[in-house]
């Protein structure tokens, strides 16, 4: 028994120091590079950092842990591997697309650190419950949170930026949009993880009050809006499930109520979007992001089926990114798509977007499916974490990325056992009824 609770301990800390890695904070970036970033976020210098050997080695660590793990635990994790039939056909898409990029030697590269991101993300979906990913994630969040509010205090010189953005908090993160995702997932992870612990819950409401503190000093209006709406959906899936579960002659009329007023917030957002957008201080080109859909969306049409690769489109003047520095008279080329769906659409094409609309509306129907007991948070997470991606990968692209936490999480949720909350609830309900039944039968004094 002391043998079995030390191997948990040792694969809970190596699970929340991989999540710590694939969440960037470990690399430090702004204390090796300036703020020299335009609207749009895009570095105007190579991004340099004396710490990528060894984050490099770590990398290649955590995959060599994870697959040693996953192979001494094969059948679960085989058996979780076929829950989502439709993802791996997405990554044999993604591991063959080096086959018709213009740049395969890279692309193959690059293909080979995603797998083995895929890899964790298969590790820590099969091995941990939802409850469990959700306590690993929170605690990575927490010290994420905390460590980079202690970094921005110690060093501001690096951790708040200067030029276009000065003032905005970065953190230990390269940019401050970068910085204010990480802690928008931080902040609501570490909200919905709730437990016996008073101290924990006393210790969770502060390192939520100061995530919200520096999603503030971050000036991330997309951030702030975000945050908003999940803290919103959270109390929205609540009520909507507690209608169902009471089978609430409420239900048609609440749910109409509901659909109306989206239609109608978003008819009002379309028509003031003009005087929103100024008293943001923005334009309606959303700080040049819909010129970059535009040239993207003309390159796309050029390779509809099955894009250009992973990562074979974005290379700078040598790739067809070219074409979206030309749009900008090349006074920049930018990174990415600044959309996570037309990002995918540029790799895999359209065959990729299929293969990930169907997995990911499979594991969205799955988490649906979860009974929602009062009080119990960590059954949100998932439909939560999906809502997260949705609203985020609107202005950014984090849906398919190497090292990413997100695109591990992802892998995470569209592999876990659903099915083993479903019936860790069930009995916990009827050990309930038991106990309500026992107390209605005694005598009364």
């Amino acid at each position: 028994m002391t043998m079995r609770l030390t191997l948990s301990s040792a694969e809970d800390f190596f699970a929340v120091f991989s999540l710590l890695f694939y969440s960037n904070l470990l690399a430090f970036s702004s204390l090796f590079n300036g703020s020299s970033f335009n609207s749009l976020g895009v570095s105007a210098v190579a991004i340099y950092n004396p710490l990528t050997p060894l984050l490099q080695a770590l990398q290649h660590g955590v995959f060599l842990i994870a697959l040693l793990l996953i192979l001494l635990r094969w059948k679960l994790s085989l058996v979780a591997s076929l829950r989502a039939p439709i993802f791996w056909l997405l990554v044999a898409l993604m591991m063959g697309s080096f086959l018709w990029s213009d740049f395969p030697s890279d692309t193959m590269r690059k293909s080979v650190a995603l797998f083995e991101t895929i890899t964790f993300g298969v590790y820590f979906g099969s091995r941990f419950s939802l409850g469990k990913q959700l306590q690993l994630l929170a605690i990575a969040s927490s010290i994420i949170i905390v460590t980079s509010f202690l970094y921005s205090v110690a060093l501001p010189g690096s951790a708040i930026e200067t030029g276009g953005h000065a003032g905005d908090w970065r953190g230990p993160f390269i940019q401050k949009n970068e910085f204010a995702k990480i802690i928008v997932l931080c902040c609501i992870s570490t909200y919905l993880y709730k437990s016996k612990s008073a101290l924990w819950n006393v210790t969770r409401l502060a390192i939520v009050s100061l995530s919200g503190l520096m999603i503030v000093l971050s000036d991330s209006k997309t951030a702030l809006l975000v945050v908003s709406l999940l803290f919103l959906s959270v109390y929205a899936y609540r009520g909507l499930y507690s209608l169902i579960r009471n089978r609430s002659a409420l239900l048609i009329p609440s749910v109409s109520l509901f659909l109306v007023t989206l239609l109608g917030s978003s008819l009002l957002l379309v028509s003031n979007l003009g005087n929103i957008a100024n008293s943001a201080g923005k334009d309606l080109t959303l700080t040049g992001r819909t010129t970059i859909w535009s040239a993207v969306s003309y390159k796309i049409a050029e390779r509809p089926l099955l894009g250009y690769g992973y990562l074979g489109f974005w290379r700078d003047i040598y790739g067809g990114s070219a074409y979206v520095g030309k749009v900008f008279n090349n006074i920049y080329l930018p990174k990415d798509a600044h959309n996570g769906f037309l990002e995918l659409a540029l790799a895999f094409g359209f065959v990729g977007v299929a293969l990930f609309g169907l997995s990911f509306l499979h594991t969205l129907l799955r988490a649906a499916a979860l009974p929602m007991p009062v009080g119990v948070q960590t059954a949100y997470w998932p439909l939560v974490y999906l809502t997260f991606l949705i609203l985020y990968n609107q202005t950014e692209a984090t849906l398919i990325l190497h090292n990413s936490i997100f695109f591990v999480l992802l892998v995470a949720l569209t592999l876990s056992d659903y099915h083993q909350f479903k019936k860790t609830q069930s009995e916990k309900l009827q050990v309930k009824e038991m106990q309500f039944e026992e107390m209605q039968l005694e005598p009364i004094p």
